[in-house]
């Protein structure tokens, strides 16, 4: 009981928004008949991963867990932590003609968006608490730009290229070739970049925000 309580203390505002969410395509189920939109809620449960991931870790003392699992840690986070900003990507879905409802189908997309780059910006700021003793401060902001870029990528590869996290494990070989035939196209490196970089702006106005 001590630890519900405790959790929906510490969690309350972030369990509000995604209830909000979930809230909002109950009632458009309910509006319309159409279940088009849940896959919504399955986008964002990927995207609460990461978070999920990191306040665990910042939760047990780092120090008494060994290095080999600190980074199988580490490498299933970062795999899973373009699921929170690809909710971005899911506006191009108000072109299906199950979309009619313009503007609510808008808002809601819209809604579910900002709190994909709210969990993002939450995971990546526990993920840098946690890589601080092991990273001299100075390479800090590159270590956060290369892991921005490296989602603008990620973002590219669910949306385009329409992989999975866990192809790296079920696909591995075909997600290999596939990434080195797209390393051969201009639009590649321009959609990696501007999802990057402005992934990396966003987390540098939450940064001076919290300050």
């Amino acid at each position: 009981m001590y630890f519900i309580c405790f959790f929906l203390r510490s969690y309350l505002p972030l369990l509000i928004s995604l209830g909000f969410l979930i809230s909002l395509v109950g009632l458009r189920i309910l509006s319309t008949g159409t279940f088009f939109y849940t896959f919504l809620i399955w986008n964002l449960f990927l995207a609460i991963l990461p978070y999920a991931i990191t306040q665990t870790a910042l939760f047990y003392d780092s120090t008494k867990i060994r290095k080999s699992i600190k980074v199988i840690v580490f490498t299933l986070w970062l795999l899973l932590l373009p699921n929170a900003p690809y909710l971005i990507t899911d506006i191009i879905h108000l072109h299906n003609p199950h979309s009619d409802w313009l503007w609510f189908d808008l808002f809601m997309v819209f809604a579910f968006a900002c709190n994909g780059l709210v969990l993002y910006v939450l995971s990546l700021s526990d993920a840098v608490e946690l890589l601080r003793p092991s990273i001299p401060k100075k390479w800090i902001p590159m270590t956060i730009l290369v892991i921005c870029i490296l989602n603008g990528y990620g973002i590219y590869l669910g949306r385009f290229l329409r992989f999975n996290s866990w192809d790296i494990v079920f696909r591995p070989k075909y997600l290999v070739s596939q990434i080195l035939d797209s390393l051969t196209s201009p639009y590649v490196y321009l959609m990696t970049l501007a999802f990057g970089l402005f992934l990396s702006i966003i987390f540098a106005l939450f940064r001076w925000f919290k300050q």
